[in-house]
């Protein structure tokens, strides 16, 4: 039995971080589908801003991803996701913001259109609007990870945090809404990208949201041919 459930949709950059840090602590969770338009009535008392993810934790619920990531962080504190030392943690907790209030929102254009609209809402997408999002809105937030990066492996000190998590879940939605990055312009965020996908943690859950989103474009292909 599962010691969480996290509810949400799996392709969710925030559903994905929380399995991740599931997965990074050897924490056995499973992942409900559940979309934030079609919260069951039973359930919806536990989001009641009616976003995902929520978790039930050994009985507990919580809702929002970095709430719940630190309260996982408290109960399983090894191995450790947030740094010790006070100005590296403020650090690490930066970064997360960063993605999830900042380049998530910025570039939700490029997985709306190419992802919910087509395979979910059943709506063609608007390419015009994903080349611009694409072309002015995305490489900002990719130069200022690049110069944070740099040549380190890691974001934040020298070990795994939520900062290194926060970051490939983002990319990984990048990637499945069909953007390419530049690797001349941006080699030190693909690094650190592919070097966080190869973890177990982030490839198994790759690989099923893949199999995922093939299998809803060949029921979408089938049904309008």
């Amino acid at each position: 039995m599962s010691e969480i459930t996290v509810y949400g949709l799996s392709v969710s950059p925030f559903v994905r971080k929380v399995m991740v840090v599931c997965a990074e602590k050897g924490l056995k969770a499973q992942n409900i589908s559940v979309s934030p338009r079609s919260i069951p009535d039973e359930l919806k008392v536990h989001s009641p801003l009616s976003k995902i993810p929520f978790a039930q934790i050994r009985s507990k619920w919580l809702a929002d991803s970095s709430i719940i990531c630190q309260y996982i962080e408290a109960i399983e504190p090894s191995p450790s996701l947030y740094p010790a030392e006070a100005y590296d943690r403020a650090r690490a907790l930066w970064f997360e913001e960063y993605i999830d209030s900042g380049a998530i929102p910025n570039v939700r254009q490029i997985t709306f259109q190419r992802l919910v609209n087509p395979l979910l809402l059943g709506v063609p997408s608007d390419e015009s609007v994903v080349a611009e999002t694409v072309a002015n809105d995305l490489p900002p937030l990719l130069d200022y990870l690049e110069g944070e990066i740099g040549d380190r492996e890691f974001y934040v000190g020298d070990q795994l945090s939520i900062a290194d998590i926060a970051v490939a879940s983002f990319l990984a939605n990048i990637m499945h809404a069909r953007v390419d990055l530049d690797a001349a312009r941006w080699p030190n965020v693909i690094r650190h990208r592919d070097a966080m996908w190869q973890r177990p943690s982030f490839a198994k859950l790759i690989e099923q949201e893949t199999h995922t989103l093939k299998a809803l474009a060949d029921q979408v292909a089938a049904a309008a041919s």
